[in-house]
Formats: C-alpha cells, structure tokens, sequence
C-alpha cells in the first residue's frame, strides 16, 4: 500500500468524516469567567455545565441551576443584570414565556474593521430552576439593527446553535 493511502485511512481512523474540528465543550471554568460574554445571563448559578460552543462561528450553550425562587425573581434578576451589560430584549412572540431573546450591538471604534452583534437565549423551567443558554456573536461591516437573519453566522445559527438550544430546552432533568 502506497504510504499515501496510509495516512488517508490514519487520518480517516481518526477524524471520523462529519467529525468539526470547531466545536467544543465549555468547561465550568470558562463558563464562569469574567470573559463569559453571556455571563450576564448567570443568574445565582450552581452546577453550570457546558452543551456546545464553536469557535468558527463564536457561539456557546450552557445549563444551570438558579437560586432565584421563582420565574419572576429569575426574569427580574436577568432583566437587570442585562441591562447593566448592555443586552436589549428583543420582542419575540414566537416564543414561549418561559424563553427570552437579548441583543447586543458594539459599534467598532477606530482600530476594528467589524461591528459586533450578540444574540443570547435564555430558558427557564421553574419546576426545577433549571436555565438554558444560548450565544452566538456575528461580526458585521454595516452597523446592525438585529442579529443577521442570513450570511454564514445567521446560517450557522439558523442551521445549529438555536436548534441545540432548543433540544436541550426540551430535555427533561435527569435526577
């Protein structure tokens, strides 16, 4: 066998085709960093465990467990802490009241060459204080009013991130 074909079949033993290099599962640590660009949306946390992130497109889904006693202590919380981070809540009659939508838009300044536009998704299951994040960031040359809704990151966003958002809403706790 040709030492080319050798390596192809390495390669292929292990990069399973499918396989994204990108994504990743953030740890605890990260989640908990003041470098968390959601972490607006960490709320009286414990048991904070990383779903997905891609460091292609910039984007993250993490779980978590809140103190907050009731849904409207919970919205209250988050409503403020967005606020003081700079996040908007986006109108959203799509979905459910148990699930929010935040934007926050950065102008560039003078040495960047993008603005940056966040969405983030928050879900929160009362019964059990359970919360679901979703972020995804997108780098824009216009100045943006909302989140792409087409182009590579709202594609990506469309086609995985608020999908898996979504199926990680919908799983019930295991105890």
């Amino acid at each position: 066998m040709p030492p080319r074909t050798i390596v192809v079949l390495l390669l292929a033993a292990i990069f399973p085709v499918g396989c994204d290099l990108n994504t990743y599962t953030p740890t605890t640590e990260m989640l908990r960093s003041s470098r968390n660009p959601s972490g607006a949306f960490i709320v009286g946390e414990s048991e904070i465990r990383g779903v997905y992130a891609n460091m292609d497109v910039d984007s993250s889904i993490y779980t978590y467990t809140t103190s907050a006693e009731s849904a409207s202590v919970f919205w209250a919380a988050i409503a403020t802490a967005a606020d003081d981070a700079g996040w908007a809540p986006i109108d959203d009659e799509t979905l459910s009241e148990d699930c929010k939508r935040f934007l926050c838009i950065t102008p560039k300044t003078g040495k960047q060459v993008f603005h940056s536009v966040e969405e983030v998704r928050v879900a929160f299951r009362n019964e059990d204080r359970s919360v679901v994040v979703a972020w995804v960031q997108s780098d824009q040359r216009e100045l943006p009013t909302a989140f792409p809704d087409d182009g590579p990151e709202g594609d990506f966003a469309d086609r995985v991130v608020w999908p898996k958002f979504e199926r990680t809403v919908a799983r019930k706790p295991t105890s």
